[in-house]
């Protein structure tokens, strides 16, 4: 200051308090406003290394997946074509590399599917579950008729505002999932809905073979494989997706079972979503 003014002059010490503040107080200032701007370059360093992944995820699954339905093919004409010239050890290679290919397709669509469930915002619409409902029963229609399942009710009247698609596929899943994992005793899967106040409650039951409250518990991690699906084809990411689901629409999901009394998975959605608009992150 004294340089600044050309002449020396004295502070008294209140002066010089109220010096050493504003010293202070332009100290932190500048410290906050690099810390600001190093946090801004790491947020955008984050965001691009999502967007790489994202990006990886979704290249891998998608090139992978056309070589895995050639092995399968080729693998179905090798036994169709040749399969005088092998032997029965030749003919249960080519069945189990078909098997293997169709579970490298399906782990493929459930990594698609977990990436939009977590990535793509919903759109939302007027559905009725009855449509959903019909629509589900028809794709899965051959497997309940080979395992004697009956899938309950047909007639739920219900319209919610939901992303058609996802919610098809969250349902999908847990249909999925019940007949796979249900057990050579289970006989029935409903769905069903209730409600409240404030949220859809959908539910999907089976009367199977049910999970035991250790295994409960991580059941919507990704990739988590329970006990009772050992031995049984899948990805573990079915339930994740189902999750993604319910958050999207601002809910969440859980599930009730017990061993050797079946299993309910829920699925909660917000009663106050728009329809042609997406869903508040804060909700």
């Amino acid at each position: 200051m004294n340089l600044a003014t050309g002449r020396p002059f004295e502070l008294d010490y209140r002066e010089i308090d109220l010096l050493h503040v504003l010293g202070s107080q332009i100290a932190s200032a500048i410290e906050n406003l690099r810390l600001n701007r190093e946090l801004g370059e790491k947020i955008q360093q984050l965001r691009e290394r999502k967007e790489t992944i994202k990006f990886f995820a979704y290249s891998i699954a998608h090139d992978l997946k056309s070589p895995a339905i050639s092995i399968h093919g080729f693998s179905r004409r090798l036994k169709d074509k040749c399969g005088i010239r092998l032997d029965e050890r030749g003919k249960g290679y080519c069945e189990q590399i078909q098997r293997l290919a169709e579970h490298m397709v399906n782990m493929l669509e459930d990594i698609n599917a977990y990436i939009a469930a977590k990535e793509v915002q919903p759109r939302f619409e007027v559905v009725k579950l009855k449509e959903v409902i019909g629509q589900i029963k028809s794709e899965f229609e051959d497997r309940l008729k080979s395992g004697a399942i009956k899938l309950l009710p047909h007639n739920i009247e219900t319209e919610v505002v939901a992303d058609k698609k996802a919610l098809i596929r969250a349902l999908r899943n847990l249909v999925d999932n019940a007949i796979k994992y249900g057990g050579p005793g289970m006989n029935e899967i409903k769905i069903g809905h209730s409600e409240n106040g404030e949220f859809h409650i959908l539910s999907v039951t089976d009367n199977g073979v049910g999970i035991p409250r250790e295994d409960a518990e991580g059941l919507f991690n990704v990739f988590q494989r329970t006990r009772t699906s050992q031995g049984t084809a899948g990805s573990g990411l079915g339930l994740a997706v189902v999750k993604e689901v319910a958050e999207k629409h601002g809910g969440r999901a859980w599930v009730e079972s017990e061993p050797d009394r079946g299993t309910a998975i829920y699925m909660a959605i917000k009663k106050n979503l728009v329809s042609g608009g997406e869903c508040d992150e804060s909700l």
